[in-house]
């Protein structure tokens, strides 16, 4: 490799930009003079997407590359140090008297290192440990990937974010560190409880809501929690699947905005409540139309006119009793932008 060092700059960049994130790192490795090269040149790693997988006794990274086969590397702790595992377990690397902690951020951190002016089309961050257990590795993970996102020169550019979270604070030391205007799908999945069907717990976001990155998204989806917040930190958003505690009044504001909006085509609540079809009847009217049966359920719409010459209607749409998991959740509101062709004959359309 000594003859690498004797390249012009410009050269050593152009040979750099040619090569995949493995062949720079093996070549980073050789010797100290290529390594700091390589380190103040940061060429692109081309990541795709990043998912880090935690549990109690081992981290396991998936990494997908534009140009690269996808690497699948574990992280385990062992008695005296730390095994490195790849995909296959054909070969491996034992770190004497090492953290596999240390060693899992530092190539963590290396890889987003080498990730510029290229966008990531998926960050994944997934949790098996039992928050109770005292070998969660999450809380220290994250601690060190704050302070390294803190420390950055440029915002990490991210298009997905799919996040496993315990505490609101934790995505708070995330989402602010993502450029505004890249992020354009959002994730949330609490991890502090297995869910039972009695217990749905709700969640405030109420710092969240107010980042430039949930403003500028376009779609949410939330997983295991249902959402506490003010309808109107929602009218951003083009699609959202969320679970809410009950139907209320502000779905008269949604309709509206529904209504006037370019932009919203789909939204999913889910939520349990007894009096659901009555209260929904309160806020807009008798239905439209109705499927007596809908997947041993009912199925009831509400059809409502964009404008008289648009070729576009809103539907609402609401299912009751129907099956969704193993979960006491068994209703669920669409409001939707659908095309006027599609509706039933014989539908009334509310102006």
């Amino acid at each position: 490799m000594s003859f690498l060092l004797e390249l012009p700059d410009v050269v050593m960049k152009l040979v750099l930009g040619k090569l995949d994130y493995v062949s720079v790192q093996r070549i980073r490795k050789t010797c100290r003079s290529l390594r700091n090269f390589i380190d103040d040149v940061k060429p692109e790693s081309k990541l795709s997407a990043f998912r880090i997988l935690f549990t109690p006794k081992y981290l396991r990274f998936f990494i997908w590359f534009e140009d690269l086969e996808n690497l699948q590397i574990e992280y385990i702790t062992v008695d005296n140090g730390c095994k490195i595992v790849p995909e296959g377990g054909e070969y491996q690397w034992f770190f004497e008297n090492s953290d596999f902690l240390d060693i899992a951020f530092g190539d963590a951190k290396l890889l987003l290192d080498f990730t510029n002016s290229g966008k990531i089309q998926t960050l994944i961050f997934h949790s098996m440990c039992p928050p109770e257990t005292s070998r969660n590795p999450r809380p220290w993970f994250l601690d060190r990937l704050h302070g390294y996102l803190k420390s950055r020169k440029n915002l990490l550019k991210v298009k997905f974010l799919d996040f496993a979270f315990l505490e609101q604070q934790e995505i708070l030391d995330l989402l602010p560190f993502l450029e505004p205007g890249i992020l354009r799908n959002l994730r949330l999945e609490f991890v502090g409880y297995k869910i039972k069907r009695q217990d749905f717990r709700t969640r405030k976001l109420s710092k969240i809501v107010n980042l430039e990155q949930w403003k500028m998204a376009r779609e949410l989806k939330i997983s295991n929690f249902c959402l506490s917040c003010p309808m109107e930190n929602l009218y951003n958003f083009k699609r959202i699947h969320v679970n809410i505690k009950e139907a209320t009044e502000e779905f008269l504001g949604l309709k509206e905005r529904f209504l006037n909006s370019t932009h919203m085509e789909n939204f999913e609540f889910h939520f349990r409540q007894f009096d659901a079809f009555e209260k929904l009847t309160e806020i807009f009217g008798e239905i439209s139309f109705s499927d007596t049966q809908y997947m041993n359920g009912y199925k009831r719409h509400w059809f409502f006119e964009y404008s008289e010459n648009s070729d576009n209607l809103l539907e609402i749409t609401f299912f009751e009793n129907f099956k969704y998991y193993a979960f006491d959740i068994n209703k669920k509101v669409i409001f939707s932008r659908i095309s006027r062709k599609m509706i039933p004959s014989g539908a009334i359309i509310y102006k």
